[in-house]
């Protein structure tokens, strides 16, 4: 029942935080994507049908807060959901310093192809903050949420 509250908890604390970042992402200039640590937890602890939904909805979502075209980030956070998931089978993430890699280049990549539509659909230039910086961001921020010996344990991702 601990584990539970907890896991509840962090995602009540990673919504909020989404939400915050997004409302102080023009004065920042940076975007940590909160909610994509949320797509890497079910890719992880769910089945594969649940991770592709919840990764599409929550790429809904995201795209709602970001661009207004919808379709883009459900595209690409799906499609980033279903590498994912048949990757971290291999996976050793025990090491902080693979998680971190998995986080940036998944979300990097998942950024890639959006910026790519993006691109496409309006004539946007290439934003390297959304392919590089935020990446990294978002990967620091999971490590440091994982550095807590609760929240390890309650995840059970280890």
């Amino acid at each position: 029942m601990r584990k539970r509250r907890i896991r509840i908890l962090l995602l009540i604390l990673l919504v909020l935080l989404q939400v915050l970042a997004n409302r102080n992402a023009d004065r920042l200039q940076v975007h940590v994507d909160f909610l994509f640590l949320i797509i890497l937890y079910y890719c992880v602890r769910s089945d594969y049908y649940r991770s592709i939904i919840i990764a599409s909805l929550i790429g809904i979502i995201t795209d709602i807060y970001s661009m207004g075209i919808l379709g883009v980030f459900g595209f690409s956070r799906a499609l980033i959901a279903f590498f994912a998931f048949h990757t971290l089978r291999f996976l050793d993430l025990k090491r902080k310093l693979f998680f971190f890699f998995l986080v940036f280049f998944s979300l990097g990549l998942s950024n890639l192809i959006a910026n790519g539509f993006f691109c496409l659909i309006n004539n946007a230039g290439f934003n390297l903050r959304m392919v590089l910086l935020s990446p990294v961001l978002t990967a620091i921020a999971g490590v440091l949420i994982l550095s807590f010996k609760t929240v390890r344990e309650s995840l059970d991702v280890y």
